[in-house]
């Protein structure tokens, strides 16, 4: 009987044993017999997994009635392994997030303990203080760092403030020091304006929520702030950057490694896009980037047709603000040394900045406020730890904007059908964003959706022409349109347009200007690309899941 081994290095060995017998029968030794039978096995194994698949794919092929067609079960086959591998790497995508965000946590307990000694501090009044001189035309004249204990003896709210400042008799202490403040401010913003900061002021969409019910969304509108308020925010605005400021050119100075807040320059091809499109539109812009360049271009669109298109696209070439430890200054406010300091308690930075303070005063031989300090990182774990703060920072902004739009799929959800009026925000190569003032959301229109005619998209331009009637749509244009579909999960709305895209637009006809392929839309109900677009009685669930942009090219509100 034939014995089979298999050896370390996989290879399968048969031995056969035999006796050898004389004419008279008897025995003379044994001969033994070895085989090497590693490729006949493998032959065997694969002729049982082919006679297996042949078995299941007949069963498949029965249950699909196409035994006749062997390609079906091959097809099915790598559909499923194609299924099944999009499922382990979204599976891997998620244990690698698990690992991040375990990282994350693991620091949790020592941020709060930092965070604790921080607020401790701030009760027992230890804090770094910034004391400054200005002269009337608003310039500083000095300025002194040093740790104090601060005792508020008016606690005043922002409502009181504003009553003082637009004259209401109230009964507010200190008003003639309130009054006082508010003119420095104001020399102080008109001297920021005028050496080029800019007045970024995005519209950010505000959930009412039923007071009875957190569950149920009353409406989405847009936030806007109430003037009086405003002017009072806007003193402590001021009085906070000059104290930023400050405290950046004195550390400056002492070469002490901090986070710095920077904002670098716009990019200079999106800038070079911004000039395209506004001599496309005849807008007059200056040619000379100079410091007021963004202000004196906000006010020669002000009183265009497609003002809030036009900003938001001039927006998107600025960069965003964040965290690091090399200074290359702040472009939206026209400082070349800032920093956040004013809030130690609210911002990981602005504790980093306190400690960076009290170091300096370490080595100069100041008073601390405090028995023991805590080292300051050296300035390579000082940039680590900025990176750290931007990307955060990031994140959160990235977790409101989902909320917000996950707040306003589910409020438009019961509306799906219904007709709006909006304007259109932006252009890409897929599709037409569109944004409605009441409620206050934004959707999608996707370009091959549109029934009329072919469209060709216009990089160059950031705009779409027909390809038959040249007639074009541009950010800012008006358009009517259907609710189609609201994914709530995505945070995603979809729209089609009511009647024609054009119905709102006056007659335009433009050559095109750039040569970029075409991104058609639909000519007839067979559609170029293989799918009907919707019409008013499509059903929304059969629309394909629209695109999203990338989320940095939105702009964000300016956290300075």
């Amino acid at each position: 009987m034939p014995i089979e081994l298999q050896t370390s290095e996989g290879r399968s060995l048969e031995i056969t044993a035999r006796c050898l017998y004389t004419k008279d029968r008897e025995p003379v030794g044994r001969l033994l017999v070895l085989r090497d039978r590693t490729e006949e096995r493998k032959s065997e194994h694969l002729l049982r997994q082919a006679q297996k698949l042949e078995t299941v794919g007949s069963l498949a092929a029965g249950v699909a009635h196409e035994v006749n067609n062997p390609l079906a079960f091959v097809r099915a086959n790598l559909r499923q392994i194609e299924r099944l591998g999009g499922l382990v790497a979204k599976r891997a995508e998620r244990i690698a997030e698990s690992e991040r965000d375990a990282d994350d946590l693991a620091e949790f307990p020592q941020l709060i303990a930092e965070f604790c000694r921080a607020v401790r501090e701030a009760a027992g009044g230890a804090l770094r203080l910034a004391e400054m001189e200005f002269n009337r035309a608003g310039v500083r004249t000095s300025v002194e760092l040093y740790p104090a204990v601060i005792r508020s003896h008016a606690r005043l709210t922002y409502e009181q403030v504003a009553a003082v400042l637009v004259g209401d008799p109230v009964d507010v202490p200190y008003r003639e020091r309130i009054l006082m403040t508010a003119e420095w401010a104001a020399v102080q913003h008109k001297r920021r304006l005028e050496r080029g900061s800019l007045e970024l002021e995005l519209p950010e969409a505000k959930v009412l929520l039923d007071e009875d019910d957190p569950l149920r969304v009353r409406n989405i509108v847009k936030s806007i702030p109430n003037p009086q308020t405003k002017q009072a925010y806007n003193v402590v605005e001021e009085a906070m950057l000059a104290a930023n400021e400050a405290v950046g050119e004195y550390l400056a100075a002492a070469g002490q490694p901090v986070p710095w807040r920077v904002h670098e320059a716009p990019d200079p091809e999106k800038i070079e896009a911004f000039f395209r499109f506004a001599a496309f539109l005849g807008i007059p812009v200056p040619k000379e980037m100079g410091p007021r360049w963004f202000s004196e271009v906000f006010e020669s669109i002000s009183a265009h047709p497609a003002k809030g298109a036009i900003s938001y696209m001039l927006l998107r070439s600025l960069k965003q603000a964040q965290y690091r430890v090399d200074n290359v200054g702040h472009f939206a406010l026209a400082s070349p040394t800032y920093l956040h300091f004013t809030s130690p308690i609210r911002r990981y930075p602005d504790l980093m900045v306190h400690r960076a303070l009290k170091e300096v005063w370490k080595k100069r031989g100041l008073p601390t406020g405090e028995a023991s300090l805590r080292a300051c990182p050296q300035k390579e774990k000082t940039g680590e730890l900025s990176t750290k703060c931007s990307q955060n920072e990031r994140r959160c902004i990235d977790v409101e904007r989902k909320v917000t739009d996950i707040y306003r799929a589910w409020y438009m959800r019961p509306r799906i059908g219904d007709v709006f009026e909006g304007h259109i925000h932006s252009i890409t190569r897929f599709g037409l964003f569109v944004g409605i003032d009441d409620p206050f959301v934004e959707g999608l229109i996707r370009l091959d959706w549109l029934s009329e005619e072919f469209f060709e998209y216009d990089e160059g331009l950031g705009i779409v022409r027909g390809t038959q009637s040249k007639r074009m749509l541009l950010p800012g244009d008006p358009v009517r349109v259907i609710l189609a579909k609201a994914d709530v999960i995505q945070g995603q709305l979809s729209f089609e347009v009511e009647g024609s895209v054009f119905s709102m637009i006056p007659h335009r006809h433009q050559p095109r200007t750039t040569e970029q392929p075409p991104v058609r839309g639909k000519t007839d109900a067979r559609g170029g690309h293989g799918a009907k677009p919707a019409g008013h009685g499509a059903r929304p669930g059969g629309h394909k899941k629209p695109e999203r942009p990338d989320p940095k090219s939105r702009p964000k509100k300016s956290r300075r």
